[in-house]
């Protein structure tokens, strides 16, 4: 009777280890999961913010250069000077894109974070008012001001950096720096507010 009892506190005591064992296992593991996607969460967030680092230039293009022309325009606006991070209309679908930014180094630099397992078109139902990247000198710089894309343009989008089709530039909707002071001015404009 007695080796009996000395094996049921035995078992006793190795099914209550055991199971302070798996509770904190799984502790653990929430933890690391939770730990995970809030770091996850925060990189997003720095994702979405990155486009506030790139300068503005005190010589920027006007918006009607950055947007392209519209159908009705000539041969006065197909010999505009290009702004575009790619070929004017060198991309009509995802795999376009991922070929030229595989294929230019500035691109794959530049576009270096994209989720390309999230990334989808998407037609602008109405105009809309953004930040837009764009390329002069050899330099990737941003607009000081947002400029009007036209409804019905489309963008290629992983759900956080979005990218125009017609040239590549990047549509930015918010920075998180304030707006350099405008050069003919020397004033500084507040910058939008934050999400």
């Amino acid at each position: 009777m007695a080796s009996g009892t000395k094996y049921s506190t035995r078992s006793t005591v190795a099914l209550v280890i055991g199971l302070t064992a798996l509770f904190l296992g799984l502790v653990a593991l929430i933890i690391s999961m939770l730990t995970f996607f809030q770091v996850r969460g925060l990189e997003e967030r720095q994702e979405r913010y990155i486009p506030s680092l790139l300068p503005t230039l005190p010589d920027e293009p006007s918006p009607e250069e950055l947007i392209g022309p519209g159908p009705e325009a000539g041969e006065a606006a197909a010999a505009r000077r290009w702004y575009g991070l790619c070929p004017k209309n060198s991309v009509k679908s995802l795999q376009d894109f991922r070929k030229l930014v595989l294929q230019d180094k500035l691109l794959r630099v530049y576009y270096s974070r994209f989720r390309w397992q999230q990334a989808r078109l998407v037609t602008l139902n109405a105009p809309r008012l953004a930040y837009v990247s764009y390329q002069k000198d050899g330099q990737i710089a941003r607009t000081r001001k947002k400029i009007r894309l036209p409804q019905g343009d489309t963008i290629i989008t992983d759900g956080i950096i979005q990218v125009r089709t017609y040239c590549c530039n990047e549509v930015i909707e918010e920075v998180a720096a304030p707006e350099p002071p405008d050069p003919s001015t020397g004033t500084v404009t507040q910058a939008p507010p934050s999400p």
